[in-house]
């Protein structure tokens, strides 16, 4: 009899501001099957105990888990806004999983298949999208020569941290993923006191010095897709930033969809003519 492959690991996590981006997340897991085909699990980095049991009760087939931030150093508050806590949620999972692991930001709503993802990190050991700007523009040199990132990739287009898929079983990708969690420990390279760019994106930086030089190696493979921030033609399966107000109703969760697609239906119409234009 054929071994049944365990559930591959979707992770994410919120605190109140964004637990009604959250809740928005979930549902859309259900409406695509993805709470039957993947195991869930959501960190709380700071939810009202009411919005906890009511979350906890409305996707009971999520497992809701507390960071212990009384046991971590200051910067991993999200009022820092390190994202420190990220790479350490991630790897409680990753370091002991069976299966492979997508990162989803809380304020992501699924679209169609995630299979697609999983597909590409199991046979190349990282699922990452591309972003629009390059690591010139969103990781601080000070960080990228403490971390001997190359110079002749600072032109490289950043990936995006906001979905990420790590296949554990591969060792480059395992140890990308342990790496990023342990130079997360560092203040300063994820807040760093040098300011010589005007966005220097934390915990997605440091995660970018890690992948870009394995994948130009050609350690890894990373797709040729973008994800749907200031792109003509991104991935289709899944819409990000699409941030809600903790005090919208669920039953307004169709409103919400239905602003959102077009917003980012006349976004990236504008982002294909200006393609279009650009010498």
């Amino acid at each position: 009899m054929t071994a049944v492959a365990p559930k591959p690991f979707c992770v994410t996590a919120a605190d109140q501001l964004y637990s009604r981006s959250v809740a928005q997340l979930l549902l859309s897991a259900e409406r695509h099957r993805a709470d039957r085909d993947y195991r869930w699990i959501t960190y709380d980095l700071g939810f009202d105990p009411d919005r906890r049991r009511w979350l906890e009760a409305r996707f009971s087939w999520c497992d809701f888990r507390r960071v212990p931030f009384e046991d971590l150093p200051p910067h991993y508050l999200p009022s820092r806004r390190s994202y420190a806590w990220k790479p350490w949620a991630v790897w409680q999972v990753v370091r002991d999983a069976d299966a492979l692991v997508l990162s989803i930001d809380s304020a992501a709503v699924i679209k169609g298949d995630l299979s697609e993802i999983f597909d590409w990190a199991r046979e190349h050991g990282i699922y990452m999208a591309r972003g629009r700007e390059t690591m010139r523009h969103r990781c601080e040199p000070s960080v990228m020569r403490a971390l001997d990132y190359p110079a002749d990739l600072v032109d490289t287009r950043e990936r995006v941290a906001n979905l990420v898929c790590f296949d554990p079983s591969n060792p480059v990708a395992y140890g990308i993923m342990r790496d990023w969690e342990r130079l997360s420990r560092a203040p300063d390279l994820l807040l760093p006191v040098e300011k010589t760019v005007e966005i220097h994106m934390s915990d997605q930086a440091l995660l970018n010095c890690l992948v870009l030089p394995q994948a130009a190696a050609g350690a890894i493979r990373l797709p040729d897709e973008d994800m749907d921030i200031s792109a003509g033609r991104p991935i289709r399966m899944l819409s990000t930033r699409n941030k809600l107000p903790p005090w919208l109703p669920l039953w307004a969760d169709p409103l919400a969809r239905l602003w959102y697609w077009m917003y980012k239906t006349v976004d990236q119409a504008l982002w294909r003519r200006k393609d279009r234009n650009t010498p």
